[in-house]
């Protein structure tokens, strides 16, 4: 563990609860994709602005964006021959359009994707900025002032601006080490986000009996909260042999994820609120 100077004020923690939210009113049932070739691929990332869900899919040499509103509604869906994971989605938000960030496609560094609401809600791929390789997860934290990249068992935390000043020669003000839970064989990385100066992880497999954790961490490493979920976990007993949950975003004060079930290659996705703020 390392330590940069940092003049960060670290805030106290809000109480915090986890949950199984099974009520009709607190899922969100993703309806098929329009395009059949998008029914097997999993769901890499989410984030949520302007009242629409995005959500990220990686496919052979190529990334997915899918767009709902919040009455559930297909609202837009693209391809871009771009060979990024889309492990995780980000957003910046300026007068003109929004940026979406996910990992580049080398996974050694940061990817740009440009919403533009004016032309029919289009996606194209912007910029990428290259940092170091074995990237696998970027995330914003809430507040758009940092920037957290995971790679191999650590987690970086960034000036955001810096970063876009500096690009490859920026140095992280902080790491730390992942809990060891998370360091285990055939325990995947499923996703990362930041809120109030707490950095909150996700990590588990696709199998139906495999664990799935929620780690918070404070922002200079330290474990505050652990949970185990069961999120979805009932339903995907009955759907097949798989049972996944990948993305970490906030909502206000509350944590969504999404979960994906089912069998033959084909995913059923559903859109959870796993925690909140209070």
């Amino acid at each position: 563990m390392k330590k940069y100077i940092t003049l960060f004020y670290l805030f106290l923690i809000p109480s915090l609860y986890a949950t199984e939210f099974i009520q009709k009113n607190k899922l969100i049932k993703l309806p098929n994709w329009k395009q059949s070739i998008f029914i097997g691929n999993v769901i890499q990332g989410i984030t949520y602005s302007q009242k629409k869900w995005f959500f990220s899919q990686a496919q052979k040499n190529k990334i997915s964006f899918t767009i709902l509103n919040t009455q559930n509604h297909y609202s837009y869906q693209t391809t871009i021959p771009y060979s990024s994971h889309g492990q995780d989605l980000s957003f910046i938000q300026n007068k003109k359009y929004i940026t979406l960030l996910t990992v580049s496609q080398n996974n050694d560094g940061i990817a740009f994707f440009q919403l533009q609401p004016h032309h029919k809600n289009k996606i194209i791929f912007d910029k990428e900025i290259i940092l170091f390789k074995n990237i696998t997860t970027v995330a914003l934290s809430d507040d758009k002032i940092y920037l957290l990249i995971r790679s191999q068992n650590n987690i970086f935390v960034y000036l955001y601006k810096e970063l876009l000043l500096l690009g490859k020669n920026t140095r992280p003000i902080f790491y730390f080490l992942l809990d060891k839970k998370q360091q285990k064989k055939g325990v995947w990385f499923q996703g990362l986000t930041m809120k109030d100066g707490y950095i909150y992880t996700l990590s588990g497999n696709n199998t139906i009996h495999g664990k799935k954790y929620l780690i918070i961490y404070d922002f200079y490493g330290k474990v505050i909260k652990s949970f185990e979920l069961t999120t979805g976990k009932q339903k995907a007993l009955t759907e097949g042999s798989k049972w996944e949950l990948e993305g970490l975003t906030f909502v206000k004060n509350n944590l969504f994820t999404t979960v994906m079930s089912g069998k033959n290659k084909k995913n059923i996705k559903r859109l959870y609120q796993i925690l909140k703020l209070k």
